[in-house]
């Protein structure tokens, strides 16, 4: 028996065995068709006295079975149940059926609550860079509001506000830097401590750290701006004669 899913030969040398394979690339997912037609070919062998053993594989290298193509079933109608369990009623008349669903709705239970973590985890962490952003771009407002008389100085010495701009941004980026070093340090440390108490404490890759680092030093570069400006726009005059 052969068909374009499920696939019956005997090898020559052992005419006693039946081997089933399963032939649905990529990965053998199977669908209505191919669970009937493995049906249909299990029951065969009851029919046959000279078949004594049964070996079923998976065509390939890849996998044997990688699951069922559950779109089929959602097809249907992803929202009755009671359609899911007349479709594998039909299939096998035997199998019990609890609570049957779809891979769809199957992966929704298992990842929300990852999902809600990451969601509730990256609220505190926007909250946190906004108050990081907040507070770098106050400290360097202040500095430069306090430092205002140095600045005009160095305007009437021949500097221009394109260097006092740079010079500004590149505080703000040290403030930053500072912050991200500290914060690695500590989140290191704390790790460590953590998993000595806590089962399963991993520390990020290099990837998602560099892509943090680089995110708080746009943040801080951003922050920095406003009173990067307001330095290089220094009036002069004014910035002698204050005290």
């Amino acid at each position: 028996m052969a068909s374009s899913s499920i696939k019956c030969t005997r090898p020559d040398e052992h005419p006693q065995v039946l081997l089933i394979t399963i032939d649905r690339p990529p990965v053998n997912a199977m669908s209505l068709a191919a669970h009937r037609e493995l049906l249909a070919a299990l029951r065969s062998v009851e029919d046959d006295p000279q078949i004594r053993c049964v070996v079923l594989t998976g065509a390939g290298d890849r996998s044997f079975v990688a699951g069922g193509d559950v779109g089929e079933l959602g097809a249907l109608d992803p929202a009755s149940a009671l359609t899911r369990t007349r479709v594998i009623r039909q299939v096998s008349a035997d199998q019990p059926v609890e609570r049957a669903a779809t891979l769809a709705d199957v992966r929704a239970s298992v990842l929300a609550p990852d999902r809600i973590n990451a969601f509730v985890i990256s609220g505190f962490a926007g909250v946190a860079l906004l108050i990081a952003v907040v507070g770098v771009a106050g400290v360097l407002a202040f500095t430069v509001r306090a430092r205002t008389r140095e600045l005009g100085v160095r305007l009437a010495l021949g500097s221009s506000p394109r260097q006092l701009l740079v010079r500004v941004l590149m505080e703000g980026a040290a403030i930053v830097a500072i912050g991200i070093v500290a914060g690695a340090a500590g989140g290191y440390a704390f790790a460590q401590v953590a998993g000595r108490v806590v089962e399963n404490v991993h520390l990020p890759g290099a990837l998602p750290l560099l892509g943090a680092a680089a995110v708080l030093v746009g943040a801080g570069v951003l922050a920095s701006l406003m009173p990067a400006a307001r330095a290089a726009h220094v009036d002069v005059l004014r910035a002698l004669r204050a005290e």
